[in-house]
């Protein structure tokens, strides 16, 4: 799964930055739409969007 190879090499410290963003959540929807997220952006090899650095303005 290319979601999980992505994750799987990502660095050692994001990981565990997304692995807390996930599961800290307090509401169950809310581990699950995170989780969701998570996977989707992995599959696309990105970061998820709370990590994102803000684009410059021109």
């Amino acid at each position: 799964a290319p979601a999980w190879d992505y994750f799987r090499n990502a660095r050692p410290s994001y990981r565990k930055q997304v692995t807390w963003w996930v599961i800290s959540a307090k509401r169950e929807e809310t581990r699950l739409r995170r989780l969701r997220i998570l996977i989707e952006s992995s599959a696309k090899g990105e970061v998820i969007p709370p990590m994102r650095w803000a684009e410059k303005k021109k």
